[in-house]
């Protein structure tokens, strides 16, 4: 299941795999499966990043033992200082691996200097121009380009675009489906 991860089996061999785990509300249904798996094969650190705590980030931090994050807008000028701080916080941590549901596009640019290793799953790896988040599309393009090696797929599906995409076929890292809202309470 983590074979994903470099050096994975060297790893376990002698000590459990260290993983600090980002994601976002975007993704919280997602997040809470890849949390629950992670878990069990991991030492985990979970933070969550969101324009503002709601509710149901709460109560899914509280769960996971996570850290919620404010995220700044992209065009305010302390984005990129509290980007830069927040990933030197992460490798003052030593993980062994560093999991990025999505990247910001300073964590694009910051990510191979600051961090050791780090991997993307991408869940959507074709560009969807019609969605109209023009800052999401130019993340997107931005781990293409500068993190392209270091992207997992979330499903077969989705290494099979990539690889006709971009000439290689990804890691990829597929958890079951479950009804996030009913496994939690929030339908």
């Amino acid at each position: 299941m983590l074979k994903i991860f470099p050096n994975y089996s060297v790893l376990t061999k002698t000590r459990t795999v260290k993983v600090v785990y980002l994601t976002s509300e975007s993704y919280i249904d997602h997040s809470y499966t890849v949390a629950q798996e992670l878990l069990k094969h991991a030492e985990l650190k979970i933070f969550l990043q969101a324009k503002e705590a709601t509710i149901e980030i709460d109560r899914w931090c509280k769960k996971f033992n996570a850290e919620f994050v404010e995220r700044k807008r992209f065009r305010n000028p302390f984005s990129f200082i509290s980007e830069i701080f927040f990933l030197l916080k992460i490798r003052k941590m030593k993980p062994d691996v560093v999991w990025f549901n999505t990247m910001t596009v300073y964590q694009v640019l910051l990510a191979d200097i600051l961090l050791k290793r780090f991997l993307v799953v991408m869940h959507d790896v074709d560009l969807h121009p019609e969605s109209g988040d023009r800052h999401g599309m130019f993340s997107v393009r931005m781990t293409m380009k500068f993190a392209l090696r270091k992207i997992c797929a979330a499903s077969r599906t989705q290494g099979d675009i990539f690889r006709q995409q971009h000439g290689f076929y990804p890691p990829v890292f597929q958890l079951p489906i479950i009804n996030y809202y009913k496994e939690t309470g929030d339908a």
